[in-house]
């Protein structure tokens, strides 16, 4: 009985050191899902700073052109800024708006007024007030440091499809949530809801989440599960990821994997019994 106690330990020493693992896989995940995200900040700095340079560098700035601009990145909002922070062109278009100092109102525009591409918090667009999340960088004109910013609506980004690549499990949910407001940007299971609070639209893992890096929690829809949380780099998001337990842990519960062990251990538990049950009687035979 002390061996198969013993075993059981070691049974149980080993799961929980695979469940361990498992964890430590979905976080791997995450900081993929968070790579991915930034990647895709990075690019899109990368293409407007060399588009703006090339077509919204002249002397004045064609409505036109800019709309083009912004249909290329598929922006629904965008606005180019001289060196004093004011609009030289909105989209869509507002023409009473025109001069209006916008870096003074917007806090992404300052800092890329500033030389710093910026991706902003959800905000609302300049233009008609719909969240958006806008990608601003400064570039150089003849003319002077220029700025433009264009915005995807909160609840049509294609970031949603760069999520979808990072965590290739069944039944994970991922969330890239705005730190400030708390806002979904983007996420796996409902790209129709983004726009609403996390804690509107998963009230049990916003709590979790709001007080640790990773953990275990109670889902009311999928039971116990574990949750992982990363900063996005260079952007004021962050990951959020969760997964039921049924799902995260499968590999071990599944007869394949750890059926055998069991049978393995029970079997040389026995046999160990009955040689030193045979040990035993040998003793007693020969006294």
């Amino acid at each position: 009985m002390v061996a198969l106690a013993a075993i059981g330990a070691g049974l149980a020493a080993s799961q929980s050191q695979a469940q361990q693992q498992l964890n430590q896989a979905f976080s791997t995940r995450a900081d993929i899902a968070g790579q991915l995200a930034a990647s895709y900040v990075s690019d899109v700095f990368s293409r407007e700073v060399s588009v703006a340079a090339d077509q919204l560098a002249g002397p004045t700035v064609d409505d036109a052109i800019v709309r083009a601009v912004a249909q290329s990145f598929g922006f629904t909002a965008a606005v180019v800024l001289d060196a004093n922070g004011a609009a030289l062109d909105v989209v869509p278009a507002t023409p009473g708006r025109l001069g209006t100092n916008l870096a003074a109102l917007y806090a992404h525009l300052r800092s890329a007024e500033g030389g710093v591409p910026t991706v902003s918090h959800v905000v609302a667009s300049f233009a008609e007030g719909r969240p958006v999340v806008a990608f601003a960088v400064p570039y150089s004109t003849p003319y002077g440091r220029r700025v433009f910013s264009g915005g995807f609506d909160v609840n049509a980004t294609p970031l949603a499809t760069y999520l979808d690549n990072s965590v290739p499990l069944s039944d994970a949910e991922v969330y890239l949530v705005d730190q400030q407001t708390g806002t979904v940007v983007a996420d796996t299971p409902d790209p129709t809801a983004n726009a609403t609070p996390l804690a509107a639209q998963d009230p049990a893992l916003a709590e979790a989440a709001a007080g640790a890096g990773a953990g275990n929690f109670s889902d009311p829809q999928d039971g116990a599960s574990y949750f992982v949380q990363r900063d996005v780099p260079n952007s004021p998001w962050r990951i959020v990821m969760s997964v039921s337990d049924a799902t995260l842990y499968a590999p071990l519960d599944g007869g394949a994997t750890w059926a055998p062990w069991v049978l393995f251990a029970l079997l040389a538990a026995g046999a160990l019994a009955f040689w030193r049950l045979l040990g035993r009687l040998g003793q007693s035979g020969r006294s």
